[in-house]
């Protein structure tokens, strides 16, 4: 069993997300919580549309992890993500 720390970067639980480890990915959710919510409070201008978008940007990424390209930075596609739950 492979333990999923707070040092395992971004795009090593993204790929232990991809492999199926669930906790990889609620880590990630952790580190991303409060930045994506921000952001979609920037985009929206409302608090509870942002609480909507953000858990929105949350599971579609779950949904669409094993898309996710690791030569790139997880952050990025995650923000891309909730940029597109804003506008869309």
């Amino acid at each position: 069993m492979t333990y999923v720390g707070t040092a395992d970067s971004d795009e090593a639980l993204a790929g232990q997300a991809t492999r199926g480890k669930r906790e990889a990915f609620e880590q990630l959710v952790r580190r991303y919580a409060a930045p994506i919510l921000a952001f979609c409070q920037h985009l929206v201008q409302n608090a509870a549309e942002a609480e909507d978008r953000t858990q929105e940007a949350f599971t579609k990424a779950y949904q669409k992890i094993s898309q996710f390209d690791p030569s790139g930075k997880f952050a990025s596609w995650l923000f891309k993500i909730a940029q597109n739950c804003c506008i869309d």
